[in-house]
């Protein structure tokens, strides 16, 4: 390691805009990766943020959270589409079923009741989402225009 260092330092030496070069471009590469790895945290970041408000949403509908604690429970969970509300019939019942056999290890079950309360609480939501972006933007254009005035309060 000592060597391969000192022949960096006489290389340096010898030829700076060379060194120089491949220094720039060890940081570039280096700069690349962590903005490579910020964006995937995030994006797992995001979809775990998803994952909780659903679940969230659904216990506060009146779901009935079931986890798979036998590996047969955890064999047929795994068969459900995963982390989607499935309507599924029992003879003549109703039921809906959002199965997370990666996470929580889990379901969750409502009948219909339960299920069109999950979608009201889930509108009401993304409306309440829709009007604090709106909100925000509309704030950022009254800086913005402000900014231009810098000070004057007319």
């Amino acid at each position: 390691m000592l060597v391969y260092l000192l022949r960096c330092m006489e290389v340096f030496f010898e030829n700076g805009e060379e060194m120089q070069k491949i220094m720039t471009q060890y940081a570039m590469n280096a700069i690349i990766a962590v903005m490579l790895a910020a964006s995937l945290i995030a994006c797992a970041s995001t979809r775990e943020s998803k994952r909780l408000n659903t679940e969230r949403l659904l216990a506060a509908s009146g779901f009935k959270m079931g986890l798979a604690d036998t590996p047969e429970k955890l064999a047929h969970l795994q068969k459900l589409p995963q982390r989607k509300i499935v309507p599924q019939r029992q003879g003549d019942n109703l039921h809906y079923v959002y199965a997370d056999a990666e996470y929580c290890k889990c379901a969750y079950e409502g009948n219909e009741a339960a299920y069109e309360k999950y979608q009201k609480l889930a509108l009401k939501k993304q409306l309440t989402e829709e009007k604090r972006r709106e909100a925000e933007r509309s704030l950022q254009r009254q800086q913005d225009w402000g900014d231009s005035s810098f000070g004057r309060s007319w």
